[in-house]
């Protein structure tokens, strides 16, 4: 007797197929490239060439054995390369932190780096710029709204302790906190540092001030304070050097 399938029903109608690392058969929303299941992604393979796609329906007639499961949410079954090309406002409008925000944009930043070496082609954008973009204006009204993320202080004492960071990736002697404000200053630890727009200075710091031609508080973390460069996906030629520098003028007792 030919044995009963167990199919695993995340909608009425979608893409019959299997798990090659869970096993598991299921009914999946259309362009599924994820599994719900395990959360493996790349996995998924149609479970027979001659059903692709199927419903509920199509299924009972096959007398397979239908077990529902709650409605999955984008990111269950959907690879996050789908979602930043795809479904950019649903990625970007979700209620997240500013520090899953930024991780989120360097995953996503990751992808673009991909993409890039992939195609071989020397172009500053590519697909998943849309949402790199999205996701910096949301990283930014959140600092602006206090919401803090992490600054990685390295304390590079010595010509060697610099280089030991930039060669070894070594982690961060403590985490420093930083966020803005709608008026423009800058938190570092909950200290606040008055930032004046200036054309004249990428940055200077002054005894009391922060001089900058970065407009935005996210602009000015990726290129001076992040371990990371623009977009997260390319070594800042300015770390650790300029996150140790702020840190020891505006944050003395990080600095002992």
């Amino acid at each position: 007797m030919e044995k009963t399938m167990t199919v695993d029903v995340y909608a009425i109608s979608g893409d019959f197929v299997t798990c090659s690392d869970c096993g598991k058969v299921m009914l999946l929303p259309h362009g599924a490239d994820k599994c719900p299941a395990c959360k493996k992604e790349g996995c998924l393979a149609w479970t027979d060439d001659s059903l692709r796609e199927a419903d509920i329906d199509s299924l009972l007639e096959r007398h397979c054995n239908l077990h529902q499961e709650k409605d999955p949410q984008p990111e269950e079954y959907l690879s996050l390369a789908v979602l930043a090309t795809e479904y950019i406002p649903y990625l970007v409008g979700k209620p997240q932190t500013a520090r899953e925000t930024l991780a989120l944009l360097l995953d996503t930043g990751t992808l673009f780096e991909k993409y890039w070496r992939n195609t071989r082609c020397f172009r500053s954008e590519n697909i998943y710029t849309p949402a790199i973009n999205a996701l910096l204006d949301k990283l930014d009204g959140k600092l602006k709204a206090g919401d803090a993320i992490p600054v990685e202080y390295q304390d590079c004492r010595s010509p060697g302790d610099f280089f030991r960071v930039v060669a070894d990736d070594r982690p961060a002697k403590e985490e420093v906190s930083f966020s803005s404000d709608e008026e423009g200053n800058y938190y570092f630890n909950g200290r606040k540092v008055k930032v004046e727009n200036s054309d004249g200075y990428a940055y200077r710091l002054l005894k009391t001030k922060i001089q900058t031609s970065y407009r935005r508080p996210v602009d000015f973390y990726f290129r001076f304070l992040a371990r990371f460069g623009p977009y997260g996906t390319y070594g800042n030629a300015y770390y650790p050097s300029i996150t140790d520098l702020i840190c020891r003028c505006y944050l003395p007792e990080t600095a002992k």
